[in-house]
């Protein structure tokens, strides 16, 4: 009977253990697709668009960190734009002018948010940037480095503000790309003496080679509207917006407008209102069909003075 008892009792013993670990088997199943399905929710790049990443080469001290772009296009072709550290960028917000080198600097001294950086950048040279990946090499002088930072992002062995997936396509993206479609653009080459962009120079260029080739082809149009009080701030957004392949119908200085805005037209967003709503993340966004058809265009931009309060952390 003891024995019996005993064999009996180990049975259940043992039963009950695998039940246990059947419950953690089921939990952590369940987590991990949890997890997979909240990452996969969080992608960005969807569809082959042009695509473009700030690399940060962190290889001196904190306040002077040289910049580069690297730009993806839908035909295979990267880009990579090395930012002349000594340049001077005119930055949003009145902060002056600073080299490019200093502006993770700026940005950090400042308490901003990471968006300040993309946007100072996008204002200064008329590029959509998806987001920010920290390097310890100096320079991107080839295809193959880029393709290992790239890797290093995605197993967050470099810091980055690319979510899992889109880090994973960008990766996935530039297995596709032959050596021979890697360029490197010298920026250097259109800065004057005063250390500034020669934007008339620069701006043929970008034109010709930089616009994101799917907007530019879309026709989208907005207009700009400038509530800062800062003067010139709308020419410098159109400007932006123009070399990213938008249509700027016009420029409007609006007195007393507060609040910053993307309003869009009714109905289904192409990449254009997809894409104006990524370099104005920080903005609320919303359907405004009437004052959309009023001025003729397919969204209008509405940059108020509470811009400040978007770029705080």
């Amino acid at each position: 009977m003891h024995i019996r008892r005993r064999r009996q009792s180990s049975s259940v013993a043992a039963d009950s253990s695998q039940s246990i670990w059947k419950a953690f088997g089921i939990i952590f199943l369940l987590s991990t697709v949890l997890s997979v399905f909240i990452l996969f929710r969080q992608r960005q790049w969807q569809g082959d668009h042009q695509r473009a990443v700030l690399v940060v080469h962190s290889v001196g001290d904190e306040v002077r960190q040289p910049l580069s772009l690297v730009i993806v296009k839908p035909e295979n072709k990267i880009q990579v734009l090395p930012l002349p550290p000594d340049q001077i960028v005119e930055t949003p917000l009145d902060y002056g002018g600073y080299a490019t080198d200093a502006l993770v600097g700026l940005t950090q001294l400042e308490n901003l948010r990471w968006e300040y950086l993309t946007y100072a950048v996008s204002l200064e040279y008329g590029v959509a940037i998806d987001g920010i990946v920290w390097s310890k090499e100096p320079d991107l002088k080839n295809l193959s480095q880029v393709r290992k930072l790239a890797f290093l992002a995605l197993i967050n062995r470099q810091p980055s503000t690319i979510v899992f997936w889109d880090r994973f396509k960008w990766w996935v993206w530039l297995q596709r790309v032959p050596s021979y479609q890697f360029e490197s653009v010298d920026v250097a080459q259109y800065v004057d003496g005063n250390r500034r962009l020669d934007q008339a120079r620069y701006d043929r260029w970008a034109e010709l080679y930089l616009q994101d080739s799917a907007i530019r082809g879309s026709d989208y149009s907005l207009i700009v509207q400038n509530g800062t009080g800062v003067d010139g701030y709308a020419h410098r957004v159109g400007r932006m917006l123009g070399l990213m392949g938008f249509y700027v119908r016009g420029l409007e200085t609006i007195d007393g407008l507060e609040k910053s805005a993307v309003l869009l037209e009714k109905g289904a967003e192409p990449w254009s209102a997809q894409r104006l709503q990524s370099v104005f993340s920080s903005f609320p966004s919303k359907k405004d069909p009437g004052l959309v058809e009023e001025k003729r265009t397919n969204a209008v931009l509405r940059v108020g003075t509470d811009q400040s309060v978007y770029f705080k952390k």
